[in-house]
């Protein structure tokens, strides 16, 4: 069948009327939101229920949100061109852009950041991996020099070094090698409920390398193996808006509905 039974173990209310982005800490049980404010919270606590806010060094709302290896938060701040690490209590600055906007951002299994960028007038992006604040490769366009990317809204690595980034304007999922490579695009699956155009979203890796992307106007969940072949929809979970996914080592999945104050934390089985 082409969708599961998933269950959902809990609802976390945020407190933002629009919640947008969500990252899951790597050892521990912690969760971090952010939405329509310049707050990011801290969920953390069997049940999500000790809550810490992270204001934004500019006031702007962030764009995107990381966790790194070593348990950093990493957050992108589209209005002034800042990548941002919280370093114990107190937010740094890591890079900061001219002419260039950054908006999806992950943290790599090796420590690395690798952040899509937009210039500002929104005529062309590319993906750009950094060591610290060094950028040590870029990623713009196919072998034949076409652009890869037009407005790259979610970027994620794959657990085979893949690097997936959901694309708002060419409506798909493009993913490229750890070199920059082009290996396929995901266009979604016309057996959505609604029918709708996809709209693909927040997206996911599990660990063993399927990837999860949120189709927010079709309110379900596109699971994909590495090669992009469709496995199956996450759609039983009474999803709205699907935004923003993570998933943590104990493969919770964590799903931002957009226009709720609710993220649900899914029980996912492979």
């Amino acid at each position: 069948s082409s969708s599961h039974a998933h269950q959902v173990m809990g609802k976390i209310q945020t407190g933002f009327t629009r919640t947008a982005r969500v990252a899951c800490s790597l050892r521990g049980h912690q969760l971090y939101v952010c939405g329509d404010s310049n707050v990011i919270k801290t969920f953390s606590g069997e049940k999500f229920e000790d809550i810490k806010e992270i204001v934004t060094h500019s006031g702007n709302e962030p764009f995107d949100v990381t966790v790194t290896v070593d348990e950093h938060l990493v957050y992108t701040d589209w209005e002034d061109g800042s990548i941002n690490i919280m370093k114990g209590e107190k937010v740094e600055r890591l890079v900061k852009l001219v002419d260039w906007k950054p908006q999806a951002i992950c943290c790599t299994s090796s420590c690395e950041l690798l952040v899509a960028i937009q210039l500002a007038d929104r005529s062309q992006s590319k993906v750009v991996r950094y060591n610290d604040s060094r950028v040590i490769q870029e990623i713009q366009y196919t072998d034949s020099r076409n652009l890869l990317y037009s407005n790259p809204a979610f970027i994620e690595e794959n657990k085979n070094q893949d690097i997936v980034v959901s694309d708002w304007t060419k409506q798909a999922v493009v993913v490229v090698t750890k070199m920059g490579k082009f290996r396929y695009d995901y266009r979604g699956n016309p057996q959505t409920p609604r029918h709708k155009a996809f709209n693909p979203c927040g997206l996911a890796t599990d660990s063993i390398g399927h990837i999860l992307v949120a189709d927010c106007d079709n309110f379900v969940i596109h699971v994909i193996d590495k090669t992009g072949q469709f496995l199956l929809f996450i759609d039983s979970c009474h999803l709205q808006y699907p935004w923003g996914l993570c998933i943590d080592r104990t493969d919770n999945l964590f799903v931002a509905e957009c226009y709720s104050n609710d993220v649900k934390r899914i029980k996912y089985q492979k």
